[in-house]
């Protein structure tokens, strides 16, 4: 027999193989506004809490078949239900079955007939330990991710960073040492390299910045309308140079006329910049970039501008695809002259485009390509 009441978020398992039990002990708990499910023999209540963990246990110790003290054996041996508190309902009070119920893993006991103040204290308090104990696992979980993240950072720190800033050390130092009898066109391309050193590093302070921000909603959005074709155009044409240094096409394909779209236009740019700037660094020289936009509407009526980037590079594998978007992401596919890349880029990117009401996703097979996708809501 199984019984549920839908009044309070706390859930108590009452098992008793005495109907007589149940009702008192259930009729207590519901006149307090406890959740409850009842099961007559242990099998029942292993099954009951298989399907649906309760918050609190109360069980009878002399039961036929399997008896309290099995039952709890069996649930303190599975790491699913191993936390519940158990406390057991017993008519002995022979020290014997106390000890070996609290060696077993039971938190509290019971004797019968139950006194209403006593059961309910000890619910009550037994209940709000669980649900302690709960939430300190929640923020242990939260504090070792943000430890993880943290790790990641200083990696970036150590590494991303050290690397360039002795590169820009090793530049300046001939500079500064060779500058008498270096040509006019070796000062020039050690200055260059300094330059686009200096704006990895830029970009990588740029990149923790943006997504601490995110994180911490301080991120103000600016939503206006603009032509988004045209602002896709301009877009391009500012890599243009960059994609010439490989020998790189890009092509963009306009399917949606002159379309106006309602959303931050700096924002956007950061997303499609993000992805383009990606797909120049994945690419091997003498490729094709591929950027399409086109008009979708949803099952609910809403209108978007769905714009693709896709590019001709090595594609991404299946466990690359668990990890995009993520930060700190780290794939197997690696830029192909040396860029850098900070890992916070495709995370920056979808939570910018969700926080403008839009979306991303990737289609790629290994192999053929990578195309990346997100979308702008259209001005209504």
């Amino acid at each position: 027999m199984t019984e549920i009441t839908e009044k309070k978020d706390d859930l108590v398992l009452i098992v008793d193989d005495t109907k007589e039990n149940l009702q008192v002990l259930g009729n207590i708990l519901r006149e307090n506004k406890y959740k409850i499910v009842l099961a007559n023999n242990g099998s029942e209540a292993l099954a009951i809490v298989a399907k649906r963990l309760p918050d609190l246990i109360l069980l009878d110790i002399m039961m036929p078949d399997m008896d309290g003290f099995e039952v709890c054996s069996r649930l303190k041996a599975d790491e699913r239900t191993m936390h519940i508190p158990v406390i057991f309902l017993t008519a002995k009070t022979e020290t014997e079955d106390i000890v070996r119920g609290f060696k077993l893993g039971g938190i509290d006991y019971i004797t019968k007939p139950f006194k209403h103040e006593e059961l309910l204290i000890r619910v009550k308090t037994h209940v709000a330990l669980k649900k302690a104990r709960d939430l300190i696992v929640e923020q242990n979980e939260k504090l070792e991710l943000l430890n993880k993240e943290k790790n990641n950072f200083l990696s970036i720190a150590a590494h991303d960073l050290k690397n360039p800033i002795t590169a820009i050390k090793g530049f300046s130092k001939i500079i500064e040492d060779e500058n008498t009898t270096l040509s006019q066109e070796e000062l020039i391309d050690f200055s260059k390299e300094i330059r686009v050193t200096a704006e990895s590093m830029f970009q990588i302070v740029v990149d923790l910045l943006d997504i601490n921000a995110i994180e911490e909603g301080k991120i103000n959005f600016s939503i206006e309308p603009f032509n988004i074709d045209d602002f896709i155009k301009s877009k391009i044409d500012n890599y243009k140079l960059r994609a010439a240094e490989k020998s790189i096409t890009i092509n963009f394909i306009n399917n949606t006329g002159n379309s106006i779209v309602n959303a931050d236009s700096n924002k956007v740019g950061q997303v499609f910049e993000n992805l383009l700037s990606n797909a120049l660094k994945f690419s091997p020289f003498n490729k094709n970039i591929w950027i399409k936009s086109e008009k979708i509407t949803l099952g609910d009526g809403r209108e978007f501008i769905e714009i693709s980037v896709k590019d001709e590079g090595p594609g991404l594998t299946e466990d690359d695809k668990s990890k995009l978007f993520g930060k700190f992401a780290k794939l197997s596919a690696r830029p192909t002259n040396e860029e850098s890349s900070t890992g916070l880029g495709l995370s920056i990117v979808k939570r910018l485009a969700e926080a403008m009401g839009g979306a991303t996703r990737c289609e790629s097979t290994y192999g053929e390509g990578a195309a990346f996708i997100f979308t702008v809501r259209v001005k209504e």
